[in-house]
């Protein structure tokens, strides 16, 4: 059985290192020997992080309430459980707004740029018993953050998927010229992700004016999601020598108050130069305890970050 890209990650670099690796009957789990040591491997996640760590992460209303009793910036928002106190809120704050899941993984479930009541409502659905977060949209670019031993390791600048207008193909053309990129392929398994214009592709391209029919002009960058994430075809840019040392300080507090030895930070802001508390829009979007390592070993474009290596020196040191 194949293992996904992180566990592979990982588990090159180990061997690289001369370490044993062992793998199970799972894409994700690997364990790694050195001397009479070992360590398991779920994804990017170690045997020796912390559990309440990693359930803080998870749920992201816990991630708000500790990060906001210490003062580490945040979006407005809160916890919901019925559409009224949702429309309270957003009629308090005003739009637009991001909608979340409590228990949402690597932006599953976000919506983000809810602009009217409507939207919302049908968002919302039923009451439950789990609730939903709204949030302030925050504006700026989309940072993941590694720290790595509560020290700053790296950090991305993640761009959503996008095409190139060249004047003569439709964005739907351009979609699949770009897929046949060999970096690109399906899921999290090659260095890139294929792009789909899906329901939420053609609403955003709508929002633009555009349809996947579209001939946009040539050296137009036309966007797909207004979200960045690398499994909906993103890429990352490394940007880790640009970040201020006020900033790598604030990072490594995240990740001391939420007790993670390993977390991807994601972030918006302007820019990583400057402290992210002097701008009045940016703040921590959420954390992920398990983070993804193909946009640091395999950056679209900038330097090459050695996640798994620096991950391996601290759980053995």
């Amino acid at each position: 059985m194949q293992l996904n890209m992180s566990a592979r990650i990982i588990a090159e670099e180990a061997i690289r290192l001369g370490y044993k690796v062992e793998q199970y009957e799972s894409k994700h789990l690997i364990k790694v020997t050195k001397g009479g040591e070992w360590v398991f491997f779920n994804g990017s996640r170690h045997s020796k992080q912390s559990s309440v760590g990693k359930t803080i992460a998870d749920f992201k209303n816990l991630t708000r309430q500790i990060l906001t009793k210490v003062n580490l910036p945040m979006a407005k928002g809160g916890m919901f459980f019925t559409k009224e106190e949702g429309l309270e809120f957003a009629r308090d704050v005003g739009w637009p707004l991001v909608y979340k899941p409590t228990d949402g993984r690597h932006g599953r479930g976000v919506v983000v740029g809810i602009d009217n009541e409507h939207a919302l409502t049908e968002l919302i659905g039923e009451p439950t018993q789990r609730g939903y977060i709204l949030e302030q949209v925050l504006q700026g670019k989309d940072f993941r953050v590694v720290v790595i031993g509560h020290k700053f390791f790296c950090a991305t600048h993640r761009e959503p998927a996008y095409v190139v207008g060249d004047g003569e193909n439709t964005i739907e053309q351009l979609v699949e010229a770009e897929n046949k990129n060999p970096e690109r392929g399906d899921g999290h398994e090659a260095n890139l992700t294929k792009i789909t214009i899906d329901s939420l592709g053609q609403a955003y391209l709508q929002e633009q004016g555009m349809t996947a029919e579209t001939i946009a002009s040539k050296g137009r960058k036309i966007y797909l999601r207004k979200t960045a994430g690398l499994s909906t075809g993103g890429v990352g840019i490394d940007v880790t020598d640009e970040v201020g040392e006020e900033n790598k300080r604030l990072f490594e507090k995240v990740a001391r108050e939420c007790d993670l030895s390993l977390v991807g930070i994601d972030v918006m802001a302007e820019t990583l130069v400057v402290p992210i508390t002097s701008q009045q829009k940016a703040g921590i979007i959420e954390l992920n305890a398990s983070p993804g390592l193909r946009m640091h070993h395999h950056p679209f474009s900038g330097q090459v970050r050695n996640v798994a290596g620096k991950l391996l020196e601290y759980v053995f040191s």
